[in-house]
């Protein structure tokens, strides 16, 4: 009987195999076309968007032939089936797999049950060798084998090629969400101008346009009372002067028609912290503008009333002109100066004269 069991277990496993292998084969086709596309870099050039639309193509070609394999192959897979199947390969009209497989009513006699046991035993001896399972088969025809073995081919090949990136590319298969492109940073163009009158203060140039703007600088020796100046495009991004937002001072199209916001902020003697959103941050460091220092040196009487004086005058930010004027206060107390007019003047503004 063990002989038997087992005979019935392999038919068994054989139906399995010829059920299972149609269903699963438009699935395997499916999944191979769809790791090789994978694996050879196609989904990178499909739109995010578009990638459930490709993926739902290979799924419904897996599932559309599933009825229609359904109905020409039955799925079988009891051992009443097994059996079955055991008796068409042996041929035999009285069908011995099902009569060995027969169970005889409980509620019969001893004798009856004795009977029926050795005619069971009997059939088993003559129809076993009779019995043999057939081996497994896909049964697949040769165009399916061959788009079978063309596909596991094509996998495996795009996969050797693939290389490492085999599994980036399969997870940018099912990668659905297009990246985020960031919105390119706005132009900026700044730069700060000195007071007109101080010619020897420095000017800067933090940022030109063209590339782009330092992510932090550091601007020191800055005159009192320079400009600063910004023309911002391409954006309209918050700036903060000392953490309090500032108000373009003018709004205005570029030569593209962009907009274009302009900020020109006077500098008087604290020092500043220009923030750009999500951009540079700008530390600017004002020197103070000290007086000048004015000191004759000497004073000669000449022919006439003509003087000759000689003087040096000293300034951090240079010297562009000077003048000194003689004043003689009246002789008696309380009495009024003289008309200036009437006085001469000494030009300072060349260096032969103060040094």
């Amino acid at each position: 009987m063990k002989e038997f069991d087992r005979k019935t277990s392999l038919q068994q496993a054989s139906l399995v195999v010829e059920s299972l292998v149609p269903r699963a084969a438009p699935v395997g086709l499916a999944a191979a076309a769809a790791g090789t596309a994978a694996f050879a870099g196609v989904f990178e050039y499909i739109p995010h968007e578009m990638r459930p639309y490709a993926l739902g193509l290979a799924v419904l070609a897996a599932l559309a032939p599933q009825p229609f394999i359904k109905a020409a192959n039955p799925f079988k897979i009891s051992r009443s089936d097994a059996r079955h199947k055991l008796d068409e390969i042996s041929g035999d009209p009285n069908k011995p797999a099902t009569m060995i497989a027969d169970n005889i009513h409980e509620n019969v006699s001893s004798r009856t049950k004795q009977w029926w046991e050795n005619s069971q035993l009997q059939l088993l001896s003559e129809k076993l060798p009779l019995l043999k399972p057939s081996r497994p088969h896909s049964g697949l025809s040769a165009p399916i084998k061959a788009a079978a073995l063309s596909a596991a081919m094509a996998l495996g090949v795009s996969g050797l090629i693939a290389g490492d990136e085999r599994m980036s590319r399969l997870q940018e298969a099912f990668n659905f969400t297009a990246p985020i492109i960031p919105e390119p940073p706005p132009q900026i163009v700044a730069w700060i101008t000195p007071p007109e009158t101080i010619q020897k203060a420095p000017s800067f140039t933090i940022s030109d346009g063209k590339t782009a703007p330092p992510a932090t600088a550091m601007l020191e020796d800055i005159h009192p009372q320079s400009v600063l100046n910004m023309s911002v495009y391409g954006g309209n991004p918050v700036i903060t002067l000392n953490g309090e937002p500032l108000v373009p001072a003018q709004e205005m199209q570029n030569e593209a028609g962009e907009p274009t916001y302009r900020y020109t902020i006077t500098l008087t003697g604290d020092d500043y912290a220009i923030a750009i959103e999500n951009g540079p941050v700008w530390n600017l460091q004002l020197r103070e503008d000290n007086p000048p220092s004015f000191e004759i040196t000497g004073m000669d009487k000449g022919a006439g009333p003509n003087l000759t004086a000689r003087c040096k005058a000293q300034d951090d930010y240079g010297i562009q002109t000077g003048q000194m004027v003689l004043s003689v206060p009246g002789a008696r107390a309380g009495a009024e100066p003289p008309n200036q007019t009437l006085l001469p003047q000494i030009d300072l503004s060349g260096p032969e004269m103060c040094q």
